[in-house]
């Protein structure tokens, strides 16, 4: 599937430059033949300009981006989420393989506060993990936390959470957020757009952000 889709978007790229080659020969056919005619040079200079955007788009916007998480993993990550009453987070990055971000490995960080419906990172050293993944070169995929409570309804993300997406969206970083309730709920969320992909068994789906551990004990 990842290579049927990985071709077709060389298809495309391939044929918006044949395009554009096509439309930078009859513009240059057009200045030498009709010299007088600028409005149609003009014009076939917008379509190129046009074709060239569309192109760039195509290439440095790629398609909604796709995360694949094993179940195994989510139980990780939500066992030592679960482990205190307060509230807990961490990073998540992972290999990038055609096109698809495995969240796959947890970064720790410090948290300066946590109550029971709080956690606030200590800037610094979430900073620093930011850097040391960059060094390393892995990139953020992911940002897991958990809520008090029970149910569907508290894995909603708070405002807070919200500001955090956008503050990490402005900063470059394209990673999704994921929100825990104590009995095993978990949900994903984003500003983007994007597609959440799950391998193994022991995670039930209730939709396309929202899903729930087969058993919890």
């Amino acid at each position: 599937m990842f290579f049927r889709h990985r071709k077709s978007k060389r298809v495309h790229i391939k044929s918006a430059r044949n395009d554009i080659v096509r439309l930078v020969r009859e513009i240059s056919l057009s200045a030498m033949r009709e010299p007088n005619e600028k409005e149609e040079i003009v014009y076939k200079h917008l379509l190129l300009l046009d074709k060239v955007n569309n192109l760039a788009r195509s290439v440095l916007e790629p398609e909604e981006p796709v995360y694949l998480a094993s179940s195994l993993f989510l139980k990780e990550s939500f066992n030592l989420l679960n482990q205190r009453e307060v509230e807990s987070m961490h990073f998540v990055t992972g290999p990038e393989i055609d096109g698809v971000k495995l969240l796959d490995h947890i970064v720790n960080f410090t948290l300066e506060k946590q109550s029971v419906v709080y956690a606030k990172a200590d800037s610094k050293d979430m900073a620093s993990a930011l850097v040391n993944l960059a060094q390393c070169e892995h990139r953020l995929w992911g940002y897991f936390h958990i809520h008090p409570g029970m149910g569907a309804c508290s894995t909603l993300p708070s405002g807070t959470d919200l500001a955090l997406d956008r503050l990490l969206d402005k900063g470059g970083y394209k990673a999704i957020g994921a929100v825990f309730s104590r009995d095993g709920f978990i949900r994903f969320f984003s500003s983007r757009s994007f597609k959440i992909q799950l391998y193994g068994k022991g995670v039930e789906k209730v939709n396309e952000r929202l899903y729930h551990f087969a058993n919890i004990s």
